[in-house]
């Protein structure tokens, strides 16, 4: 403030009055203003005195302050009201008044400075209040010993609370909370009877004036046409009607970062009646501020998920919302990296250049990673200070890959400074220049692991243990570690293991590598050896093979081995419950996933042929049900068979279960389930369209015959041989008719006793009638009589190939050459030279 002659005589003589000897304005001075007269003054005259004091006070700012105190302490002095009422532009005025002349000339300002984001490159910034999605926050509770978080809205928390520390990893939505926040108050939307003032810290931290929070938010009201900021900032302060959003401490260089702490604390605790809110990233929280209370920003939810997607490609104009969410659902790991709202505007901005994701999710994570490593400070000019940040991308990227590798391969998720220092300590001792570079003789690992977290947000700290933020960004560093150094050896021994933990590496290392061809080979190679020492499932490999060959189908031979192998063994992939009222399409495709993926036409319908195999599969399962039942509790079946036309036997009666122990008693869901699946092989198998030579025709003929005899228990032994004979072809009515007479003849009572008779040979009989009528006739219902470890050994086996099938169709490179051996090979056995049995 300047004064003219005039205001200074003015002044000066309203003091005078106000003030007539020096110890009343010696009291003035330190109960107003905590200042000492003589140490401001030298002595004299009470004139010569006060006339120091104004030029003072001139000179160090703080004559507004000066004028305020004395009409404080005098009010009633109407020389100095005058003064002041010229002076302090008009300080009678309305609070709430000023607050409103001042939001409507800082208006424009704040909604240009806070209206729009833009994220890392790109062209052109987005208009905030088009893609914002309200964030939760999440609110630490104590409750005893234990703490636990609850979620409440942001505009809620920022009401309930006066001073906040708003925390979150890199690209949760901090910054763009706090552009919302300012925006909202300057439309009246939220506390409107404050004026918003939103700090970048970094900039501030940087300015060469080191001004401090008040004199910065006086010199932006200054740039906005309001006059007299600094008496006018001091008003509002002290009045407590200003919202202050100090945006990014994280950000602030380290050198400046103790002075800023500083003038944040002293600035809260002079004015603290203001709302004030700081943003920082999680990883940088190594200071507490008093009277604030911590809280932290949320991951998105689904629905703040679909929220986001709308509102951006709706205001992007692209229309491929709908789209959008429906690729991420079908991607689960790409979705999980969607709940943070960086990542989640990456992926829109990929989605609506590319109209889908990329086959090869490497690409994909390696985008992300580089953004995290590199991309996302350039793009704000945060510089920061440590031996890591002299760091290439690559160099980041190689430390990162081999903390991950490490970490994955002994099982640990959360990890301390202990489990990886030696693999930083060894990393950064091995860097080229580090020899004749004295700062890296001195590593401090935990400083690392801190700067890591707090550029990237890769990691995690909680509890004092690190962890990767997303497991996919460890699994694609894992797997990049694996492809760099070519270590495909144990990566393959982990996939022969079934480890399931390993699949996505996999996937990821064979996306990655240039030529696939040797990890393919590799795998194939470790494939064939889990059944080849085994006799008895090298003879099932065998039987699959020599079945396959017998069908006249169009599929790819492997596809037939593959239907084989799950129809025999039952290692069909059962898929999430279905509507029994409604046949599903992707039936085939749940329960023959291995088939189904060699040969994609097997996905949508079976040949007659391969229809009826199936069909008497299931029927085969009513043994595995029988046994599990206790025959004694269902006496009230009716046992005598009369005279039944087996074409009218109802399908819906028909029941079917898989994989029972004799201990089991099935479920009713299960008995639907078998129901509803054998009724719709059989609705296609009578389907008028589809031709059946008289050969097929005996097959479902026998197949109802097993059903109906086994499961209603209808059986009486001359009826039966009637019935069935009509409906044999003649090669086998003669072995049948033996087969039947001779259990007719071990019990000449079997009309008076036939529960007896049953009880005492059904199996007998079943396995016999089984033998004749599937395995000498169509060549399956075998009785392999697998141990708990074969069993286990053909279920890795299955798993495994099912593996190899899915990276083959993944987005690798494999030469067409190996491609079709492998294909050409799969499921077949091999001999003791591991060369191929057929020539398939």
């Amino acid at each position: 403030m300047n004064l003219s002659g005039q205001q200074w005589k003015q002044l000066q003589e309203a003091l005078l009055d106000a003030f007539p000897d020096k110890s009343l304005l010696e009291q003035m001075l330190l109960f107003g203003l905590d200042k000492h007269l003589d140490a401001i003054v030298e002595g004299g005259s009470l004139e010569k005195i006060v006339f120091s004091l104004i030029k003072t006070a001139l000179a160090q700012g703080w004559l507004v302050d000066l004028v305020r105190a004395a009409y404080n302490s005098n009010p009633g002095n109407l020389s100095l009201k005058i003064v002041a009422d010229e002076l302090l532009i008009n300080p009678f005025q309305d609070i709430d008044t000023l607050v409103q002349e001042i939001r409507e000339k800082i208006k424009p300002y704040i909604k240009e400075r806070c209206g729009t984001i833009r994220v890392l490159d790109m062209a052109q910034p987005v208009i905030l209040r088009k893609i914002h999605t309200e964030v939760n926050i999440k609110e630490k509770i104590t409750r005893g010993s234990q703490d636990r978080y609850k979620e409440v809205l942001g505009l809620q928390a920022i009401e309930q609370h006066g001073k906040l520390t708003v925390l979150g990893k890199p690209g949760a939505g901090k910054t763009t909370f706090l552009k919302y926040l300012a925006i909202q108050c300057i439309e009246g939307q939220f506390q409107s009877d404050r004026i918003p003032i939103f700090i970048t810290l970094k900039y501030f931290a940087e300015e060469s004036k080191q001004l401090d929070i008040v004199e910065h938010i006086a010199r932006e009201l200054s740039e906005c046409k309001v006059k007299d900021t600094p008496v006018k900032t001091k008003q509002l302060l002290e009045q407590g009607k200003v919202l202050v959003l100090l945006d990014g401490l994280d950000e602030v260089r380290e050198k400046d970062n103790s002075r800023i702490i500083r003038k944040i604390e002293n600035f809260s605790q002079q004015f603290c009646d203001n709302k004030i809110i700081i943003t920082c990233r999680k990883a940088a929280t190594n200071y507490i501020f008093e009277k604030f209370v911590d809280v932290e920003v949320a991951d998105f939810n689904n629905g703040q998920i679909e929220t986001f997607a709308n509102q951006w490609f709706n205001y992007r104009k692209s229309g491929k919302a709908e789209k959008f969410i429906q690729e991420l659902e079908k991607n689960q790991p790409i979705k999980k990296l969607a709940t943070n709202p960086l990542l989640l505007t990456l992926l829109c901005l990929i989605f609506e250049k590319q109209g889908e994701f990329k086959n090869n999710r490497s690409e994909l994570y390696e985008e992300m990673i580089n953004l995290l490593l590199n991309k996302w400070d350039d793009s704000r000019n945060i510089k920061r200070k440590a031996i890591y940040k002299n760091l290439s991308t690559k160099g980041k990227k190689k430390l990162l890959s081999k903390i991950a590798f490490s970490m994955f391969q002994k099982e640990k998720y959360r990890f301390n400074n202990r489990d990886v220092e030696h693999l930083i300590s060894d990393y950064i001792y091995n860097l080229s220049d580090a020899k004749t570079n004295s700062k890296y003789f001195f590593v401090d690992t935990e400083k690392i692991l801190e700067e890591i977290e707090a550029q990237h947000g890769l990691l995690v700290e909680k509890d004092n243990k690190y962890s990767f933020s997303h497991l996919i960004f460890q699994e694609y560093l894992t797997a990049w570690e694996i492809e760099e150094e070519s270590a495909y050896e144990g990566l393959v021994a982990r996939f022969i293991e079934n480890d399931k933990r390993w699949q996505e590496v996999f996937f990821l290392t064979a996306e990655m590598m240039q030529n696939a061809d040797v990890l393919f080979l590799l795998m194939k190679d470790k494939i064939d050896g889990i059944l080849s020492i085994d006799e008895n499932l090298h003879n099932f490999l065998e039987w699959i093979n020599q079945k396959s060959h017998s069908v006249k189908a169009c599929y790819k031979p492997a596809a037939i081995r593959g239907f084989y192998f799950a129809l025999e063994q039952r290692l069909i992939i059962k898929g999430n419950e279905q509507n029994q009222n409604v046949y599903q399409s992707d039936m085939l495709v749940q329960q023959f996933q291995l088939a189904s993926k060699i040969d994609k036409f097997l996905e949508y319908s079976l040949t007659l042929e391969l229809d009826i195999d199936y069909a008497q599969e299931l029927a085969l399962d009513i043994e595995d049900l029988e046994n599990s039942w206790d025959y004694q509790e269902h006496e009230s079946l009716v046992y005598e068979w009369g005279d039944i036309d087996l074409s009218q036997i109802e399908n819906n009666d028909i029941v079917e279960t898989t994989q029972f122990k004799s201990s089991e008693v099935p479920q009713e869901t299960d008995i639907e389930q078998m129901r509803f699946e054998l009724s719709e092989v059989t609705k296609r198998i009578e389907d008028s369209s589809r031709k059946m030579d008289r050969e097929m025709q005996y097959d479902l003929d026998i197949a109802e015959y097993i059903i109906a005899s086994f499961y209603q228990r209808r059986l009486y032994a001359n009826d039966v041989l009637k019935t069935v004979i009509e409906n044999l072809s003649l090669q086998l009515k003669e072995q049948f008719r033996i087969l039947v007479q001779s259990m007719h003849n071990r019990d000449k009572n079997i009309d008076d006793s036939f529960q007896e008779w049953w009880n005492n040979n059904y199996k007998i009989w079943f396995k016999q009638l089984k033998k004749i009528l599937l395995i000498q006739h169509r060549n399956i219902g075998h009785d392999w009589q697998f141990n708990d470890a074969q069993k286990q050994l053909l279920q890795q086996y299955y798993d495994a190939n099912m593996l190899l099938v899915d990276c083959l169709k993944s987005d690798c490179y494999v030469s067409r050459e190996v491609r079709q051996q492998i294909e050409d090979t799969l499921l077949l056995p091999t001999n003791t030279t591991g060369d191929r049995t057929s020539n398939a």
